[in-house]
């Protein structure tokens, strides 16, 4: 009965905060009526008009999902907007999903400050109002570590189902989530062979497996078809590797510059050169990048040195937005000083505490899959280049630090063993990315001063 007690109770104060958060983001919405689309935002609504209009849908460079949605909102409804509804309500129940997940490691408490950390997250509440598909993707992956982590004993086969499905929706989504998908895989094999419960693990790492190809492998197979190439989502790794080596864009902050000219392979453009031909667009731009490489590799890795200083950037797409009237109203441009103050000291506290949480933590599953989707997100944008929503998908993360933290706080385990090694890699992690934010300060101190007009977007 207690238990029954505690289930209704977690169901009815998260259904609250939901509803609060819901009510904040649809209120938003309908305040934000001058949107911009722009860049990746334009690209993807260009897709959408391409499947409405009933064309051969002959896209291969970015992931298909995302357009598939903003056509289904221009079809039935005969315009974006809903779309930003949709991604509302998707952002309150990501908060719900990792809020589910706090509840399996530190109960009903910690659950309610991990969904009221990600609900009212600005950064992640102001992202949603734009046409980017990690809103989307967020929703699919915390539905994956939902699934994976709230079954321990590995006797639900069920949630590996939901969770294979899940991890297909993200991969068709934001596809380098696939190449962390068997990472995933060992860890749980790792810890459930600690446990000597990998018998059940592997026939439900099987489960997961199977779902996930069903969902991509037809679009892999249609890939086939029409390029008569293997792609197993798009072709856009090879273009982000190709333009990470381009000498002009090293060391620049391409959150406020990008040039048309990055990703050239002389006689043309990567992304044209995919449409025609991707199996030999993705050879020729992956050879280049790595003849780059491989003449200077010393500038290489300080450019993803620089880069992954960056990855950890205190500025995001509200601000840049902000500082570019593309976003929001005269209103929201007018307060653009304090929002920078909050929404950057929210970012720094969220990071600087959710990393020290996680550091700190027990070891568990979903501290091994935090810092595994930490470590992967970091490496990898490193190595080719960062932009600031990038790091969105982490921001749960973080959260679920803070309440890791928080816990421990006030029921300390007076039996756990006391080392200095955390917090010293913790000192030595905020120092590499104080690097960055340092970097950062001329242009949030002009987003104080001017509203940004100094770092405006700029296409050379």
């Amino acid at each position: 009965m207690a238990e029954t007690r505690t289930e209704a109770d977690w169901l009815r104060r998260a259904a609250w905060i939901a509803v609060i958060a819901l009510v904040v983001r649809v209120l938003l919405t309908l305040l934000v009526v001058d949107m911009h689309p722009y860049k990746d935002e334009l690209a993807y609504i260009r897709s959408a008009r391409q499947l409405l209009e009933g064309q051969p849908y002959t896209e291969v460079f970015r992931a298909p999902l995302y357009p598939a949605l903003l056509a289904a909102a221009k079809g039935i409804f005969g315009t974006l907007t809903p779309v930003r509804f949709i991604q509302a309500g998707l952002g309150v129940v990501s908060a719900v999903l990792v809020g589910g997940v706090a509840r399996t490691l530190v109960g009903n408490r910690g659950a309610f400050i991990a969904v009221g950390l990600v609900a009212f997250d600005p950064v992640l509440v102001f992202f949603g109002q734009c046409y980017w598909s990690e809103t989307v993707f967020l929703t699919a992956f915390w539905t994956v570590m939902y699934c994976v982590v709230s079954d321990p004993e590995f006797e639900r086969p069920g949630l590996w189902g939901v969770a294979g499905l899940a991890l297909g929706v993200a991969g068709l989504t934001r596809p380098m989530i696939l190449t962390w998908a068997p990472l995933l895989v060992a860890v749980v094999l790792v810890h459930a062979y600690r446990r000597q419960l990998h018998g059940n693990a592997l026939r439900r790492v099987a489960i997961l497996t199977v779902a996930t190809c069903l969902v991509v492998l037809p679009w892999t197979a249609r890939n086939l078809k029409e390029t008569g190439h293997f792609i197993l989502v798009d072709t856009n790794g090879a273009f982000n590797l190709l333009v990470s080596t381009e000498d002009e864009a090293r060391f620049v902050d391409k959150d406020d510059r990008w040039s048309p000219k990055w990703g050239s392979l002389g006689t043309a453009h990567y992304v044209a050169a995919s449409r025609k031909d991707p199996g030999r667009a993705q050879k020729e731009a992956s050879k280049l990048a790595m003849e780059r490489i491989a003449a200077d590799p010393v500038t290489y890795l300080r450019k993803s040195i620089w880069e992954g200083q960056h990855f950890w950037t205190l500025d995001s797409f509200l601000l840049r937005h902000l500082r570019n009237d593309w976003y929001a109203s005269r209103a929201a441009t007018r307060h653009s000083g304090l929002i920078t103050v909050f929404t950057a000291g929210w970012s720094a506290v969220l990071i600087g505490l959710g990393l020290f949480g996680l550091l700190t933590a027990k070891k568990s599953t979903l501290r091994s899959l935090a810092w595994l989707t930490i470590g992967h997100s970091a490496v990898l944008f490193a190595l080719v280049y960062s932009l600031s929503r990038y790091q969105v998908p982490l921001r749960p993360f973080f959260a679920l630090g803070i309440v890791l933290l928080i816990t421990r706080l006030q029921d300390p385990d007076p039996d756990r063993k006391r080392s200095w090694m955390p917090i010293v890699f913790w000192v030595a992690l905020m120092l590499f990315i104080g690097v960055g934010w340092w970097r950062d300060a001329p242009l949030l101190l002009d987003m104080i001063q001017t509203g940004g007009v100094n770092f405006r977007f700029n296409t050379p």
